[in-house]
């Protein structure tokens, strides 16, 4: 008897918990807009993008049957795809006519459950999109006035020995030279086969026996030093060492350079000696001894061809003054480069990016960013 009464005890309860189970689910909620898989994006590049949203409701079993996107542009009704029935929710097609560049849209959805019950319209997100055209950008590509020091028509040179290649040997070059004033700046280029120690009226400004050791080839790359130039005569002096290769084999001896001061070339007779008598690096030495030294090849020929490259360029930096004559609604930068940048306005660096805009083949594609500047820029002149 006590068994039996257990058993309808237990089958009692089971019935009782079937009409909670079987209560009325609320309809689906569409949330977390996305436009090509941004949220609220600003600079969309794209005037057909792609739409999604996430679905939470109670119950099981649940699942969207319909949907329908509405687009606007201020108070005007872009797109209204009405109701769609598919069960997509992520990479849904725009669908109305292509967007506008450097425009803002509200857009919002509803769905429609399995049991065809609509939902409530999502709270709008917003998209803004970028400069989509080439005919958009009215701006120009800017950049530092090109470095116009290089070697082009310089030549190898290197002491009178009767032959070019040859064994490891010291050489000794100068040469002096009158200028009118200071100028303000002054850059030597050069390189040598195999190193060298460079010194400008007396001061070492140059040694390049660390590279030498850690490169056989480091001939190869060009360098630039900055020098201090006066007023009246200037020596530049040279001890040039050729140096076996690594199969102890003699190879050609030879330096090369070009001088710039105060941006014009300076013209330099080079003479030269097998030997470096105590003071040869001092402008008061006296040289008169010392023979021409011999031209063994103009740049890009010879041995060495045109296989010695130049030292990059450093970053240039930019600036442009502007005025704001009245309040600022809105204000947008659109902004690119071909290579890496970082900009700011009125000493502020606009966005949190690095590394912008990205490294792609800028033969083919150039990708561009969009920043909201309204708060960095105010009335009256600024900088950026």
């Amino acid at each position: 008897m006590l068994q039996r009464a257990f058993a309808a005890a237990v089958i009692t309860a089971a019935c009782v918990a079937i009409p909670a189970a079987a209560q009325a689910a609320t309809p689906l909620n569409p949330s977390g807009l996305t436009v090509d898989r941004l949220t609220n994006p600003l600079g969309l590049a794209s005037a057909r993008p792609a739409l999604g949203w996430t679905l939470s409701g109670d119950g099981r079993g649940r699942e969207q049957s319909a949907y329908q996107v509405v687009v606007t542009k201020g108070d005007a009704t872009v797109w209204d795809s009405g109701e769609v029935r598919s069960p997509a929710s992520a990479n849904v097609p725009y669908g109305g006519p292509a967007l506008e560049s450097a425009t803002q849209y509200r857009w919002k959805v509803r769905v429609w459950d399995e049991t065809g019950r609509p939902s409530e319209y999502s709270a709008p997100a917003q998209l803004e999109t970028a400069l989509l055209t080439n005919a958009d950008w009215t701006a120009k590509w800017i950049a530092a006035p090109a470095d116009d020091l290089n070697l082009s028509g310089a030549r190898w040179i290197w002491h009178e020995d009767g032959t070019q290649n040859m064994p490891a040997m010291t050489r000794y070059l100068r040469t002096s030279f009158t200028l009118a004033s200071a100028p303000s700046s002054a850059r030597l280029l050069f390189t040598v086969d195999d190193e060298a120690a460079i010194y400008v009226n007396g001061t070492l400004v140059a040694d390049t026996k660390a590279l030498r050791d850690n490169d056989e080839n480091a001939w190869q790359k060009a360098q630039i030093v900055e020098v201090a130039l006066k007023a009246g005569t200037n020596t530049i002096a040279v001890q040039a060492k050729n140096r076996l290769n690594g199969s102890g084999a003699a190879t050609p001896g030879a330096f090369i350079a070009r001088l710039q001061a105060g941006g014009a070339t300076v013209p330099t007779s080079w003479k030269s000696s097998a030997t470096g008598p105590a003071g040869w690096e001092q402008p008061a030495f006296d040289d008169s001894t010392w023979q021409a030294a011999r031209e063994l090849a103009t740049y890009g020929s010879g041995p060495w061809g045109g296989n010695v490259s130049l030292p990059s360029q450093p970053s240039p930096y930019l600036r442009k003054d502007f005025t704001a004559n009245a309040n600022i609604a809105q204000a947008r930068l659109y902004v690119s480069a071909l290579g890496l940048y970082e900009v700011s306005i009125n000493g502020q660096k606009v966005g949190d990016h690095v590394l912008t805009p990205g490294w792609t083949e800028y033969t083919k594609r150039v990708p561009a960013q969009t920043y909201d500047v309204t708060d960095l820029v105010k009335t009256g002149a600024k900088r950026a």
